[in-house]
């Protein structure tokens, strides 16, 4: 026979799952607190583009006596096809560039084989700016990896862990 002063047990396993509950929320509220933070670094997409399949390119980026350099690789349909760009500056604007990147290809027939070209993308502005991509009128999206003036960006390597 219980003492009338002993705590309920089904109190005690009640309190026990409220506070996992309360633990694991604390975890999950973390996780998506880091996860918004890297994502920090991508170039803004305009809203009407949310909904469309954009590639992500994974870019290396370089400030370094007011020149900038981008470099990556992006994935293009066939081995056959030539990666070209223009740097775009916005209209009325000193701080906002576009990287118009196109692609050509004068094979009659080719391989229909994804392929990574690479790209190194260098222009001089102010060190503030903002950059957006397009690969044949289509929206890129830039996940920019700033290094530092020491790396050597003409032998670099894509490989970003994230």
């Amino acid at each position: 026979m219980e003492p009338e002063n002993a705590p309920n047990k089904g109190l005690w396993v009640t309190l026990g799952i409220l506070a996992l509950i309360l633990i694991a929320g604390g975890f999950y509220y973390s996780y998506r607190s880091n996860t918004a933070d890297k994502l920090e670094y991508e170039s803004p997409i305009p809203e009407e583009e949310e909904n469309e399949t954009v590639q992500i390119i994974q870019t290396k980026h370089q400030y370094k006596n007011g020149t900038h350099t981008y470099v990556g690789e992006i994935n293009l349909p066939t081995p056959c096809d030539v990666l070209n760009h223009e740097v775009v500056p916005a209209v009325g604007s000193t701080t906002s560039f576009s990287i118009a990147f196109t692609t050509s290809n004068t094979s009659d027939v080719c391989a229909q084989v994804i392929t990574p070209r690479a790209f190194k993308v260098v222009f001089k502005a102010g060190e503030s700016i903002q950059v957006s991509a397009t690969l044949n009128g289509a929206p890129l999206r830039l996940n920019i990896f700033e290094v530092g003036q020491e790396e050597d960006l003409d032998t670099f390597e894509v490989f970003i862990k994230g």
